[in-house]
This record gives C-alpha cells, sequence and structure tokens, in this order.
C-alpha cells in the first residue's frame, strides 16, 4: 500500500471517528462535555397557609418545571420588610401585624417567579 492510499484510508477513519461521535453525542476533542443543562420553565410557591403569627416562621416551598431543572438557584424578597422577612431558603419570618408580599425569582431568567401574599397577625 502506497504512501498515498494510506493517506487517504487514515483520512477516511478520521471522518468516520468524527461522525459516529457527531451522531452519538460524543466530544472529538477528547472532554466529556458533561450533563446537558435544563433551564426552568416555571416556578410556584407552595404553602400550606397564607397568614402567621407575629415572632412566628412559616416556609414557603416552591414547585419548579420541570423537575429536572438543572440551575434550581432562587432569590427571594419581602415587600414589607418591617412586617415580615424572608431569607434565602424562604423562611418568612413575621415581625409585625400587617400584609407583604413574598416574591421568589428563578436567579437565572428574572422573567421567571411568582408571588405570595402573606397576612401577619397578632397573638391573640
Amino acid at each position: 500500500m502506497g504512501k498515498e492510499q494510506l493517506l487517504k484510508k487514515k483520512n477516511k477513519i478520521t471522518y468516520c471517528i468524527i461522525l459516529l461521535g457527531l451522531l452519538f453525542g460524543c466530544s472529538t476533542d477528547g472532554e466529556d462535555s458533561g450533563p446537558q443543562e435544563v433551564e426552568m420553565e416555571s416556578l410556584e410557591i407552595t404553602v400550606e397557609q397564607d397568614h402567621v403569627l407575629v415572632n412566628e416562621t412559616l416556609q414557603m416551598n416552591v414547585k419548579i418545571s420541570p423537575t429536572t431543572t438543572t440551575d434550581r438557584n432562587l432569590l427571594w424578597g419581602s415587600t414589607n420588610k418591617t412586617v415580615a422577612t424572608v431569607d434565602e431558603s424562604g423562611l418568612v419570618t413575621a415581625l409585625a401585624q400587617g400584609k407583604t408580599t413574598i416574591t421568589v425569582i428563578s436567579e437565572a431568567d428574572l422573567r421567571i417567579s411568582d408571588v405570595m401574599e402573606i397576612e401577619v397577625q397578632e397573638i391573640p
């Protein structure tokens, strides 16, 4: 086999390897591309009640769709921090009687959010 034929055969093999890599999602540069990112489509605050007593806490939960979302980082906020605050895990701390709106936003896509009004009531 001549040098030219050997070079053509080597090129065909290289082409086949690249084609197989593309067909099966393999990286041709020797690096693993890792798992694919799944973007958040929606989120929804879920909570057992929409009121809490002064000096008590209320855990807010979030239903994220799809469930396979890879970036699940959230930002929390309260519109009236004198009535209630909310920490980075969604734990609301009631401070004074009144109403506030709790907001949760996707850190990756600020257009994806949900809100819930919470009423803080005086201890009877």
